[in-house]
């Protein structure tokens, strides 16, 4: 996930407030913690501005048959009071349960995120099958450095620490595609 949509996330102070959900905006939840790795808090600064809750999660939230959805999970939420404060006045402005609203906020993102995830692990095998191919060559080279270089030649030497990088990249992106895991920019 990109670091971007992070970096409005606030460090003021926070309240509980109990919420029921749809089983599916509970389960988006439940995702955007444990897949994502944010907090609840951290959700909510993420669709929430100041200038009041994503418009896009207000207008499918106004869809009559969206508000049909059964509510049955009660939740106890961790938002910031200013948060709390700016939902109230959306769900008041727009004549919307604050309850539909954050059900719907929480499948929004999920979306989004999941999305955007797709779509940078497609990037990232892209990336490994090109990277592959620098490995085969520089692997290449290395035999044909070593033809003529002596076994401990310093050219030889940093070369093969060269490709160890390279390799170990190589790994990381496909630990990535396969299993999500994240790719540490300042790893060797």
């Amino acid at each position: 996930m990109s670091t971007n949509i992070l970096s409005k996330i606030t460090k003021e102070p926070e309240t509980r407030t109990t919420c029921t959900l749809s089983q599916e905006g509970s389960s988006a939840l439940d995702s955007l913690m444990k897949g994502f790795g944010l907090t609840q808090k951290q959700v909510f600064d993420i669709f929430i501005t100041k200038d009041g809750v994503n418009k896009d999660i207000i207008k499918f939230a106004s869809v009559p048959e969206s508000r049909a959805i059964q509510r049955q999970v009660r939740k106890s939420l961790v938002i910031t009071k200013k948060n709390l404060k700016i939902l109230n006045e959306t769900s008041e402005k727009s004549s919307l349960q604050r309850d539909v609203i954050i059900d719907f906020a929480f499948r929004w993102l999920v979306t989004l995120l999941e999305a955007a995830s797709e779509q940078q692990r497609e990037q990232h095998k892209k990336a490994l099958i090109a990277l592959r191919e620098i490995w085969e060559e520089l692997e290449k080279t290395e035999i044909e450095l070593g033809s003529f270089l002596d076994e401990d030649n310093a050219i030889l030497s940093r070369f093969g620490k060269v490709i160890v990088v390279l390799m170990n990249l190589v790994h990381e992106i496909e630990d990535n595609v396969n299993n999500g895991t994240i790719i540490d920019p300042d790893g060797l």
